[in-house]
């Protein structure tokens, strides 16, 4: 079961960087693999709390190779220009958003639209994530269509794939409660 990281450029204060990777390593030993957009902060202390856990399965999709700093060869970290030429061209098929937002004039805005679809479906595009989780200050309801991963939200919003919002208080209790019976699923086997 995977789920999503998408991070957003925001400031976090210390105690919502310790929740973030508390949520990362709690979601990991209730038996969550993370998918991790690797685009901030965010998706940083996640990760960073998903790796606490030494059986935690993870994987980084990023545009191109070196993006953020990740190493080149790290097992863990898929380029998207390293995908098949068909897979980059089916991807880009997969996204449901209005044709403005996946309409590309370079290569590097293809590669971030082939890593947008790759994180919805998987790097196989066959393995759709359950949920997401990103951090928005902005209370509209909205904003998640106002980001550079416009693509990506109207994708998961079309294929019904929830996108919680950890700025939205009602969203952390959502999310608090979840973990809590995963872990307790978890805990019963």
């Amino acid at each position: 079961m995977k789920y999503l990281s998408v991070g957003q450029e925001i400031s976090l204060r210390d105690h919502e960087k310790r929740t973030l990777e508390e949520l990362g390593e709690c979601l990991s030993h209730a038996g969550w693999s993370l998918r991790s957009a690797g685009k901030s902060i965010v998706d940083d202390c996640i990760l960073t709390g998903a790796r606490k856990n030494a059986d935690a399965l993870y994987e980084v999709l990023v545009p191109a190779p070196h993006y953020r700093s990740f190493k080149k060869g790290d097992p863990f970290v898929l380029s998207a220009d390293a995908f098949p030429f068909l897979t980059q061209e089916r991807a880009i098929s997969m996204l449901e958003a209005p044709s403005e937002h996946v309409s590309f004039r370079s290569p590097y805005e293809k590669k971030f639209l082939i890593t947008a679809a790759a994180l919805a479906f998987g790097a196989d595009l066959k393995s759709p994530t359950r949920f997401a989780l990103t951090w928005l200050r902005d209370n509209d309801p909205k904003a998640l269509l106002k980001t550079e991963d416009v693509a990506l939200f109207y994708t998961l919003k079309s294929r019904g794939i929830p996108v919680f919002n950890l700025g939205n208080q009602e969203h952390r209790i959502r999310i608090d409660t979840f973990i809590e019976a995963s872990l307790k699923r978890a805990s019963s086997f």
